[in-house]
């Protein structure tokens, strides 16, 4: 438990005050008498007075002097007295503290291994979809290179025999795609080009569009002379809004 300091040493001072006061009046009484008994010179009295006041004096200062190394004595000990006690306080409270803890650890390192258990299942699972996406999109992409090597496997409609549209693709690489279709063949045809031709299948989510005048080709089941497209038309392929 902390201590409390002692207050100042007021009562002593009053003490103190109270003797000066009755040395004064002791001093001032033996010169009188020594007027009245012995007829001494006014200078000679004046001195014996002055040499009595600081003799006086001179006690007072050792007086205080030592009540000051005694008051400043007094206030070391409380001091060291205080911090033994903040010390044991603290110390104290250390040694709570690690009995709280021990006594909490089986349950915090039960919580912890739950915990643990949980953040490592849940990284399975993320691990496990990630690599079923991985699979699917390289399964996709397969498909969709097969179908690249069919659609170029087929002849191109020779131009002159039967109306024909030459659509060349402007790709978002810079690269740049030419092929010739049958007039009465459906939009969707060319997406289909488009998509799986490409080198890369980015972005996924496409749309042609033309450039002057501005327009998008969104009617896929419609055939390339019904969109104007014949004989020939340039278009640019770029990612879908979402």
């Amino acid at each position: 438990m902390l201590m409390m300091r002692a207050p100042g040493p007021g009562l002593g001072r009053l003490m103190l005050t109270m003797r000066v006061l009755w040395l004064g009046r002791e001093i001032k009484m033996l010169a009188d008498n020594v007027k009245l008994r012995v007829h001494i010179p006014p200078h000679d009295c004046d001195r014996i007075h002055h040499t009595l006041a600081l003799r006086w004096q001179e006690e007072h200062r050792h007086r205080r002097t030592a009540q000051l190394t005694e008051a400043r004595q007094l206030r070391e000990q409380q001091d060291r007295e205080y911090e033994e006690a903040l010390f044991q306080d603290q110390l104290a409270a250390v040694r709570r503290a690690e009995g709280e803890e021990s006594q909490a650890s089986p349950a915090a390192d039960a919580v912890a291994q739950e915990e643990a258990a949980g953040e490592e299942e849940r990284r399975a699972k993320q691990r496990a979809a990630e690599e079923a996406a991985a699979a699917a999109e390289a399964e996709e992409e397969a498909r969709r290179k097969q179908r690249g090597a069919e659609i170029l496997a087929i002849p191109e409609p020779a131009t002159g025999a039967e109306p024909t549209a030459r659509i060349r693709l402007q790709l978002p690489s810079g690269e740049r795609l030419q092929r010739n279709f049958r007039a009465d063949q459906c939009l969707e045809e060319v997406y289909d080009w488009a998509h799986c031709c490409r080198p890369q299948a980015k972005p996924k989510r496409f749309e042609l569009c033309i450039s002057f005048p501005a327009r998008t080709l969104t009617e896929r089941s419609a055939t390339l002379q019904e969109l104007d497209l014949v004989p020939s038309a340039a278009l640019v392929l770029r990612e879908a809004e979402s």
